[in-house]
């Protein structure tokens, strides 16, 4: 069902729109400050759904005052909702990140539909500028529904009107109000690699290739053979030749059927050959999301930094099903390499643009190259979502971790309030388990430790990286080092997880979603302890 002004502002369970959308929409839209715009968005849906309002509200609103992402006082200010802006020009108070910017859009609507601060972002901090003058008297319940911060919140009659239009352009499936339950838990890295025939051909520098550095897969590339899968595995194997690609796909119309859909790899996406693929670059006559690409990245990451699939026939050679197959699996697994969501295949959040490009969008032969003709072109609609499919099957994967065999490992510590967190700190012989319900992806193989030490037993086998899970505890051990403590009451170092957590001895919490930088959250030692 389409987003109408009368969307209740409570209800945060009953939405079916994803943050992933609503990056997508953002990045499209030409946002700037993307690090920021995904902190902002991160938190409000985060937040919203422990306030128990709408998380589309906020960002609606984000994407009516700040003309999404590209507005002075968002670009200047990460003002993220004219906060305190009664006229244009009007200087405005900055906020420190998107994470900030978005407490204080949270602030600011809970005063209009609770009067008063919510619990689930009151710290103390002055996120909201005029803290002091909404919520007095007057003001609990005036927002029910969207419409009603039309006036109120800004002067303009058409304001709900307005984030509605937004709301139904970034969500196109609608506003979903029965009672679906938020995003599903995606997990990144399980995307197997098609079965492939590894015929890895070396090049002399300069004559087929380039040593650029450590390759990347930001992209994949998608080319035609115009010739046989067998021939052009001879072809690229001359010295002499200077073209080279990283994979080759058979159809039966060329290759005949025992070779249909069969996958050679010729080159290492992540090695140090970056084989003459996709070029010539022209950047007259480059376009679409090749041109995108090469302003983001640079000419050298035409050939470095992305996949080239190569499919066998000519210009009008049909492609079967097997061969389909075969591209959508190759690029489902790069896609998923690099952590874009099934849900908004084929942009990349970070680049606005698409993951999968034509050859002939980087201009090749000064544009003379129509690479990869007409057929591909055809069918690319019914491969991007074959392989937004095949993503789907298993980033949505579930995973619940499994009680660890009590004959062949150490028995788990646990303790009844772990599977029912309470939000109370817990003094366990000293330590305090703090509440920090989180879900955390393993960056590497981790083990599952008894207590809260390395050099102590393990309880069941290591998760495999890449793992998605829930926790509900984190505590800071004797030796200094962070852990989490899983519903089973094993430990988990927080050093091998994002986001990455650290715990100080007071009991102050730093997150990264990241990893990396400075804390994109502190939460702030609970006062409450139980014995």
């Amino acid at each position: 069902m389409a987003y109408t002004v009368n969307l209740p502002a409570e209800g945060a369970v009953h939405t079916a729109a994803t943050p992933a959308s609503a990056k997508a929409y953002a990045r499209n839209k030409g946002a700037q400050l993307l690090e920021d715009v995904d902190k902002f968005i991160n938190t409000v849906w985060d937040r919203s759904k422990k306030m128990g309002i709408r998380p589309e509200i906020p960002y609606g609103q984000w994407c009516d005052e700040t003309d999404v992402g590209k507005s002075e006082y968002w670009v200047k200010n990460r003002n993220p909702g004219g906060l305190r802006i009664t006229y244009p020009g009007e200087p405005s108070k900055t906020w420190a990140s998107g994470h900030e910017a978005a407490l204080g859009m949270l602030h600011r609507l809970s005063l209009y539909i609770y009067g008063k601060e919510h619990a689930a972002i009151k710290d103390g901090r002055p996120h909201d500028p005029l803290a002091d003058e909404v919520g007095k008297a007057g003001y609990l319940g005036i927002v029910d529904v969207l419409n009603d911060l039309s006036g109120r919140w800004a002067q303009n009659p058409a304001y709900g009107q307005q984030i509605k239009d937004h709301l139904n352009a970034a969500f196109p499936k609608g506003d979903d109000k029965g009672g679906a339950v938020a995003d599903p838990v995606l997990t990144f890295g399980k995307v197997p690699h098609p079965a492939y025939q590894n015929r890895q051909i070396w090049k002399t520098e300069g004559v087929g290739m380039n040593n650029l550095g450590k390759r990347t897969v930001k992209g994949v590339s998608w080319h035609r053979i115009l010739g046989s899968l067998w021939g052009t595995d001879g072809f690229f194997r001359d010295p002499s030749v200077g073209a080279l690609t990283d994979y080759g796909v058979g159809v039966t119309a060329q290759d005949g059927a025992a070779h249909d859909g069969e996958i050679l790899r010729w080159n290492d996406p992540l090695g140090y050959q970056s084989g003459w693929a996709s070029g010539t670059y022209s950047e007259q006559h480059a376009y679409g999301d090749g041109a995108a690409f090469v302003n983001k990245y640079g000419v050298n990451a035409i050939n470095r930094d992305r996949a080239s699939i190569e499919i066998s026939g000519f210009q009008t050679t049909a492609l079967s099903p097997k061969a389909k197959e075969a591209i959508a699996g190759i690029t489902a697994y790069w896609a998923d390499q690099a952590r874009i969501p099934w849900q908004v295949f084929p942009t990349v959040p970070e680049d606005g643009f698409s993951f999968v490009v034509w050859h002939e969008e980087f201009g090749p032969d000064l544009g003379q190259k129509k690479c990869p003709f007409q057929v591909v072109k055809d069918a690319t609609p019914e491969l991007i979502e074959m392989t937004a499919q095949i993503m789907k099957k298993y980033q949505e994967e579930p995973y619940t971790e499994v009680p660890p065999p009590a004959k062949e490992y150490a028995a788990p510590v646990t303790y009844p309030w772990l599977a029912q967190p309470d939000g109370k700190v817990h003094n366990v012989k000293g330590t305090k388990i703090l509440p920090l319900t989180m879900k955390y992806t393993t960056q590497k193989k981790t083990p599952r430790y008894q207590k809260g030490t390395k050099t102590g037993p393990t309880v069941g086998p290591d998760i495999p990286k890449g793992t998605t899970f829930h926790a509900n505890w984190c505590f800071r051990s004797s030796e200094g080092i962070a852990f989490v403590i899983t519903d089973f009451g094993t430990r988990v170092l927080a050093g091998a997880l994002l986001p990455r957590i650290g715990v100080t001895e007071s009991g102050r919490i730093s997150v990264r979603y990241d990893g990396v930088g400075a804390p994109d959250e502190i939460i702030e030692p609970q006062a409450k302890e139980t014995p």
